[in-house]
């Protein structure tokens, strides 16, 4: 892909993809395929939330981990040979690229079998490494970036920020399924938690989450905040 391929790729199917990942994690919580009620449009406008909200950490995370990676390699090679060289060694590197795989097996595992929404941010910090080593081998966004440190901190960026918005969404979700907190309306003495707006209609569920109402939307519904009090 060119250089204009890739900007194309990232100012308009990229955010797309964020978008509709942050919906599917919210709304698959509750079982509601929101992709029907949404025009592909429309999915750059609910993508913004997420961009803003979660690319921030992500991008926090990725430059404290190249500055904190790149300054120790850094260390290595120039303050402390003998260091450097230890590290250099074929065992060093054979035990080292050993760990880093069983603790990518195991963060795997937990992710697959753990039931809390959590492992989702768990995935979205893993899965994306084979990815990016890809992308980086591959030379993507090299001509739009041709700073190596730039570069990998943005295709990481660009990696993770998709399975990242799909975790928030599931998190945010999880939140007002369980009953942590959330806004509500109160109809004939019957409480609806109120999950969201999708297209012109307004959907809510029963506390117990076993029954759905769409409504049309209405600027004049008046909604309230319940938060349940910390054990």
């Amino acid at each position: 892909m060119n250089k204009g391929g890739q900007i194309a790729f990232l100012t308009t199917i990229y955010p797309i993809t964020v978008g509709a990942c942050y919906l599917l994690g919210f709304w698959d919580v509750f079982g509601i395929n929101a992709l029907e009620y949404v025009a592909p449009s429309d999915l750059l406008r609910f993508a913004a939330f997420p961009i803003m909200a979660v690319g921030a950490s992500v991008a926090l995370g990725a430059a404290v981990g190249e500055m904190i990676i790149g300054s120790t390699i850094q260390g290595i090679n120039g303050q402390n040979r003998a260091s450097g060289r230890l590290v250099a060694s074929p065992t060093a590197r054979f035990l080292i690229r050993l760990i880093i795989k069983l603790i990518y097996c195991a963060l795997v595992i937990f992710a697959a079998i753990s039931t809390s929404p959590n492992k989702w941010y768990v995935l979205a910090s893993i899965v994306p490494i084979p990815i990016y080593l890809y992308l980086k081998g591959v030379g993507f966004i090299a001509e739009v970036m041709p700073d190596d440190g730039v570069r990998s901190f943005s295709i990481y960026v660009i990696c993770a920020l998709p399975m990242m918005s799909y975790a928030h969404g599931d998190l945010k979700a999880s939140i007002i399924k369980d009953g942590a907190s959330y806004l509500y309306k109160q109809v004939d003495d019957v409480r609806w938690k109120y999950i969201g707006k999708l297209d012109d209609y307004m959907f809510f569920v029963s506390v117990d989450n076993s029954i759905f109402r769409i409504e049309k939307f209405d600027e004049s519904i008046t909604l309230q905040r319940f938060k349940a009090p910390k054990p």
